[in-house]
């Protein structure tokens, strides 16, 4: 139970990335701006309200798939890349602090240091860990469609990898 509070955390950071992954899809290779314009419906060019149209996952159920204007419809890949993305979040943080490391296999995977740490010790390393996942499905869903991988991407993976190698070994040194 007292994992619970995060998980359910953990499941809404990763559909609100899975929904900025939904804009990185869409408007990196047709190089689009990734922070502006705002999303709108490729149709009509509505901007989509925050809170009614484009909440993660929820904001396509309510609308039913389709624009709330042009009631053109709506890709079902949007919430797919959301829920996914989710999950992988969710299946992380269950096998690094959830799950016991005495669990045969699923418990060895990420092994005792994980739990040893706790999560706030060892956050720089969740994060690259959630970030690649992110990236690489960006990358397959990207390359599925174009036959392409915008280098942007690795590019941005391998900074924050580097990023949480510097900055883990600091905080184990700061907390010891």
């Amino acid at each position: 139970l007292t994992h619970l509070p995060p998980a359910i955390f953990v499941f809404v950071l990763g559909a609100c990335i899975g929904s900025f992954l939904n804009v990185v899809i869409y408007r990196l290779p047709r190089q689009i701006p990734l922070l502006t314009p705002p999303s709108s419906c490729p149709s009509c060019g509505h901007q989509l309200k925050f809170f009614r149209e484009n909440l993660p996952i929820l904001g396509w159920l309510f609308l039913r798939g389709k624009c709330k204007y042009c009631k053109t419809s709506i890709p079902c890949e949007y919430p797919i890349v959301e829920c996914i993305t989710a999950s992988m979040f969710l299946l992380l943080y269950a096998l690094c602090y959830w799950i016991p490391p005495t669990t045969p296999f699923l418990g060895e995977i990420f092994g005792q240091w994980w739990h040893s740490n706790g999560i706030y010790r060892t956050l720089p390393a969740f994060i690259a860990l959630a970030a690649m996942f992110s990236g690489l499905l960006a990358m397959t869903v990207i390359d599925a469609r174009t036959y392409t991988i915008p280098i942007q991407i690795p590019v941005v993976m391998t900074v924050l990898a580097f990023i949480a190698s510097v900055v883990q070994p600091l905080i184990q040194l700061r907390c010891t």
